[in-house]
């Protein structure tokens, strides 16, 4: 395609945004690839047990990743987000304070 200085093209990108974390099914995958690359120089005993404990260091990376994107999920919350167990919390919190004049249980708080 010859160079048009005067041309001003539409360019296509991406609309999709990325995940700024690698997902616990990606990291999964990787670690994977990882174990199927590993060899060792030489078959002894030593080399074996090394290689089991490398395993499980892996293996436990992963569950951790996984356990960590399943409580904090894959994407950054927005400013003063706060999870809905949380807000209930703090409102018990605040209703306790002053329960004399509010009555917490006609809130639904106290249950």
């Amino acid at each position: 395609m010859p160079w048009k200085p005067d041309l001003n093209p539409r360019l296509l990108t991406e609309s999709e945004q990325r995940s700024p974390i690698l997902p616990a099914a990606e990291v999964q995958l990787l670690v994977d690839d990882l174990h199927a690359e590993l060899t060792m120089e030489v078959e002894t005993a030593e080399v074996r047990f090394q290689l089991a404990r490398f395993d499980s260091l892996l293996e436990s990376f992963v569950q951790d990743w996984r356990q960590l994107c399943a409580q904090h999920g894959q994407w950054p919350r927005p400013p003063g987000f706060r999870p809905a167990g949380r807000r209930r919390a703090q409102a018990q919190a605040g209703c306790e304070r002053r329960q004399s004049d509010l009555g917490c249980s006609t809130l639904g708080l106290n249950s």
